[in-house]
C-alpha cells in the first residue's frame, strides 16, 4: 500500500488504475478497503449481473467493508461458458511488450514493421566508473545494473544486455552525487572495465532508494565497444531524452529487470525467408544469427539429450 499512496500523491487530479491480482481469494477486497480509506471516493460503480436496486446478504458482506457515499450499479460482463477462450497471461504480456515498443510517439501511431528494419537511437556511454569528476560531467549512460543479478561477470556484460529489454531512469544529479558516495564507501560496488559501461552490483541497494524518475522502456539492439555506443530501440521522445540530459542536471542510468520480447522482433520470419529464398544470391548478415556452416577448427555439433546421460557430458 505504500507504492499506491505514492502514486496517489505523484497523480494528484490525474486517474488511477489499480489491478488486483485476482489469483488471491479475498485479497482484492482488502486492498479496496485501504484504497477507500485513502481516497475517500463519493461514488462507487458496482459492475453485477444483480440490478436489483436492494443489495443482497454477499453484497452486503462485501461492501460493508468499502467507504463511499453512493453506489451505481451496472450490468457487468462476465464470461461464463467455458467454449469462450480466454487469451492466456503470457499472450497478453507479449501484446503489451509488443504494442509498446511498435507505437511511434511522432507520428502517433503504430508501425509493427520489425524494429530491426529501423535505425536504433545511439546513445554514449563512458567507463571511467573510477574517476568520479569525469563520471559526474557526463551526459550519457552513466551505469547499467541488473534486478535480482549480483554475481555477473563485467566482462560479459555486453552478452548480458544485448537483446534485452532494459529500463532508462532519470536520477537527479544531487541524488546521483549522494548515490556516488554510498558507492565509494563500499568498495567493488561501482565496477568498471574498459571499453564497456559501469555496473552498479546491487540495484535495490543502491538504485531503488533514491529518487529517480522512470522514461520508459529501451530495446538493446547491440553494444558498440569501440566507440562507446549503445544501440537502443525506444519508444521514449527523444525530444524527452534531450531535455533531460542536455544540461547534465539528470544521470541516465539502465537497470535490466525480468522483461522479455519474443524472438520473432529480434529475427522476423519476413527476414529469414528472405534468406532462405535467395540461396542463388549473396544476403545481407540478420542480426544475432549466423549461418555459416563452419564451426571452425576442431568443431562440430553436440545435440543433448536431457534424458541420456552421456560418457562425455558427466563431468
Amino acid at each position: 500500500m505504500e507504492k499506491v499512496k505514492q502514486l496517489i500523491q505523484l497523480n494528484g487530479t490525474n486517474h488511477l488504475l489499480i489491478n488486483t491480482p485476482g489469483w488471491i481469494k479475498g485479497f482484492g477486497i482488502e486492498i479496496l478497503s485501504q484504497l477507500t480509506a485513502l481516497v475517500k471516493p463519493t461514488h462507487l460503480i458496482y459492475l453485477t449481473n444483480n440490478l436489483n436496486p436492494d443489495l443482497n446478504e454477499t453484497e452486503n458482506e462485501l461492501l460493508s467493508k468499502i467507504q463511499y457515499d453512493k453506489i451505481l450499479k451496472t450490468q457487468g460482463c462476465f464470461i461464463k461458458s467455458p467454449d469462450i477462450v480466454k487469451y492466456p497471461a503470457s499472450y497478453i504480456r507479449v501484446y503489451k511488450m509488443l504494442s509498446y515498443f511498435h507505437y511511434d510517439c511522432e507520428e502517433n501511431r503504430f508501425d509493427f514493421e520489425p524494429l530491426v528494419r529501423k535505425s536504433p537511437l545511439r546513445v554514449s556511454y563512458t567507463d571511467c566508473g573510477n574517476d568520479m569528476t569525469k563520471l559526474l560531467s557526463f551526459n550519457g549512460v552513466a551505469a547499467v545494473s541488473f534486478l535480482d543479478l549480483n554475481n555477473i561477470n563485467h566482462e560479459d556484460i555486453t552478452i548480458c544486455l544485448e537483446a534485452q529489454v532494459i529500463g532508462l531512469f532519470a536520477v537527479p544529479l544531487e541524488e546521483f552525487q549522494t548515490m556516488t558516495i554510498e558507492l565509494e564507501k563500499n568498495k567493488g560496488s561501482l565496477s568498471s572495465h574498459e571499453n564497456l559501461p559501469n555496473m552498479i552490483i546491487d540495484c535495490e541497494k543502491y538504485i531503488d532508494p533514491i529518487e529517480s524518475e522512470f522514461l520508459g522502456l529501451g530495446l538493446i539492439h547491440s553494444i558498440d565497444e569501440s566507440q562507446k555506443l549503445l544501440n537502443i530501440y525506444t519508444p521514449v521522445d527523444q525530444s524527452l531524452l534531450q531535455a533531460r540530459f542536455g544540461d547534465g542536471e539528470f544521470k541516465l542510468v539502465l537497470v535490466k529487470g525480468r522483461t522479455d520480447m519474443p524472438m520473432e522482433e529480434l529475427l522476423p520470419k519476413v527476414l529469414t525467408h528472405k534468406r532462405k529464398t535467395s540461396r542463388k544470391r549473396k544476403a545481407k548478415e540478420i542480426p544475432y544469427a549466423s549461418f555459416s556452416g563452419s564451426l571452425g577448427k576442431g568443431g562440430k555439433v553436440l545435440n543433448v539429450r536431457r534424458n541420456l546421460k552421456r560418457r562425455g557430458l558427466q563431468n
